[in-house]
């Protein structure tokens, strides 16, 4: 019995060490895990990948603060502006002009356009077609836009979570069988 008491402190260190190792160990796959998670949901699953920008903008950082391990993640960023209009929804309206314009067509927008009210009362952005009494739609003018709710940040950290829980529960379990 007393052998067993001698031993009892380089055996708590010895553990101490384990779990240590392996809530690191952890930490790393889960922020590793969680940044995937973000990224598939902005590959098509939440959101369609435009650009990619937003999806590239996803950083998971493992760190310490107090003596603490500290998980951070982050979307977005100077350039990235839009993440937050997805992940919550809200109203788009312009600040410099009357309207937004919404382009229709890819490439740079010529300089002879005309506003025309649609059959609809839709204000639309034309390039008059000589000779026709049509034209070619390049815009549509509003005057709002409603963004939808579109989660993908807070689902994915939720889900990083669960996938935490279950490592820390595994590291636990592996040090006591170990040291049984």
């Amino acid at each position: 019995m007393k052998g067993a008491l001698k031993d009892a402190p380089a055996l708590m260190r010895r553990r101490a060490k384990q779990l240590a190792f392996g809530f690191n160990r952890v930490a790393k796959q889960t922020t590793v895990w969680g940044v995937a998670r973000v990224k598939r949901r902005l590959s098509g699953e939440v959101l369609r990948a435009r650009t990619r920008g937003l999806r590239n903008s996803v950083e998971g950082e493992l760190g310490s603060q107090g003596g603490n391990l500290v998980l951070r993640f982050s979307v977005g960023n100077a350039r990235i502006k839009y993440a937050r209009i997805h992940e919550f929804g809200g109203t788009i309206t312009p600040k410099n002009k009357r309207y937004l314009k919404i382009p229709k067509r890819k490439g740079a927008m010529p300089s002879n356009l005309t506003v025309i009210k649609s059959k609809k009362g839709k204000l639309l952005l034309i390039q008059r077609v000589k000779g026709k009494n049509k034209g070619i739609l390049w815009a549509i003018l509003v005057s709002s836009v409603k963004i939808p709710k579109r989660e993908y940040f807070y689902p994915s950290m939720k889900e990083t979570g669960e996938f935490l829980r279950k490592g820390i529960k595994q590291v636990l379990i592996d040090v006591a069988d170990k040291n049984g």
